[in-house]
């Protein structure tokens, strides 16, 4: 019975386990070399600190240094390490940046489950003759400019919002919620959030061209730092799907370059159409999350979908055997150590790709280029000099 070996990657001219990868033919890949020359985040925030950069400046100085931060390519190598065997492998795997396709993608495939949950409606919009209860609000939280500067704002969003909601938690009890940023034109963050109820209702009535909430002035009355307003949704989807799809435009804007938006709707409808290069550059500058999400929204919607279903009452942790004697599998003993980073372009069958394995003269070929930049292995200092 044959039996299958990993490669070992050796010096030239050693004794080989089983011939090296290096004869087995494979598309050819071809490395377009990048520049040496990358934006990094930290002088970025070292410019905005040291030298006070504020206001007209800062808004004017961040979105053109952000969009040629995130169209630099650039690829962080991996290497297939076996305690026993050496390298096995070696892949070139295009780094996530905030705006970038891939960046773009793995949000979309982490919200777009949420719109394949089940729509609770709370109320017909349509009918404005009467008063409405619903559970779910979108808030919008603003930043009075006065005595308060742009980076000032963006350095305690953050913590403002995390004491709103425990507020809003302790008044109205336990609820769900997905949040994301917007700078207004001004540069000053925005605070967007979907909540939704477990237990409280609110009284909802329409006026002007939204539905409003009867306990405005409860909420905003917990929110001291500028206006807050205050949307009645009818129902969970509606309110979901426009931030879904604000942060599906808002990546995208980064990754394609768009110019600002200077849209002036406001209110829900018009959060997807105030995405903005300036919005993610800021995020970048203040190393903002994009968003973030309640782990129990799903759960909840779900539980409001089916008032028979018990909301404490969720999937069983499922212990898996790795093999039949209960040990772990053979994969255990190997793992991939990052050996450095690269920028620039790499195209295998006439396409760019997110991640190519490498051969070993390619990647001889990566370490070569003026964009490489490498990194120091804890007790494994030489390991360019016994494999490559």
């Amino acid at each position: 019975m044959a039996l299958a070996f990993p490669v070992k990657y050796q010096a030239e001219g050693s004794l080989g386990l089983v011939p090296s990868m290096e004869s087995i033919e494979a598309p050819e890949l071809i490395i377009e070399e990048g520049s040496p020359g990358k934006i990094r985040l930290g002088p970025v925030r070292a410019n905005i600190e040291n030298t006070g950069i504020d206001g007209a400046t800062l808004i004017n100085y961040l979105p053109p240094v952000f969009l040629e931060w995130t169209h630099q390519d650039e690829y962080l190598i991996m290497g297939k390490y076996h305690h026993l065997l050496g390298y096995l492998g070696f892949v070139a795997v295009k780094a996530s940046k905030r705006g970038n396709d891939v960046y773009s993608k793995r949000i979309k495939d982490r919200l777009n489950p949420l719109m394949e949950l089940p729509d609770i409606r709370f109320f017909d919009w349509k009918d404005r003759s009467k008063r409405q209860k619903t559970r779910a609000i979108f808030t919008t939280l603003t930043y009075d400019p006065a005595g308060l500067s742009i980076g000032e704002a963006w350095n305690k969003v953050g913590e403002d919002y995390n004491r709103w909601i425990s507020a809003l938690r302790a008044r109205y009890g336990e609820a769900s919620i997905i949040r994301v940023w917007e700078a207004h034109k001004s540069g000053y963050p925005h605070v967007h959030a979907v909540i939704i109820f477990e237990d409280s209702e609110f009284e909802a009535f329409h006026h002007g061209d939204a539905w409003r909430v009867h306990e405005k002035r409860d909420i905003e009355g917990l929110w001291p730092h500028g206006f807050t307003d205050i949307e009645a949704l009818s129902s969970t989807r509606g309110g979901l799907h426009y931030v879904v799809k604000y942060l599906g435009k808002l990546h995208t804007l980064g990754y394609q370059g768009d110019g600002l938006d200077a849209s002036e709707a406001s209110g829900l409808s018009g959060l997807v159409s105030r995405a903005s290069v300036l919005t993610l550059s800021l995020m970048w500058a203040f190393r903002k999350r994009a968003f973030s999400m309640s782990r129990g929204l799903g759960d909840l919607i779900r539980a409001l979908h089916n008032s028979n279903s018990d909301p404490s009452a969720g999937p069983l942790g499922v212990l898996v055997q790795a093999d039949l004697t209960g040990g772990a599998s053979a994969e255990a003993v190997t793992r991939w150590i990052l050996l450095g980073f690269w920028a620039g372009g790499l195209i295998k069958e006439g396409r760019r790709r997110w991640s190519v394995g490498l051969s070993l003269s390619e990647l001889r070929k990566l370490r070569g280029c003026a964009s490489w930049t490498g990194r120091a292995l804890e007790g494994r200092a030489s390991w360019a000099d016994r494999y490559l």
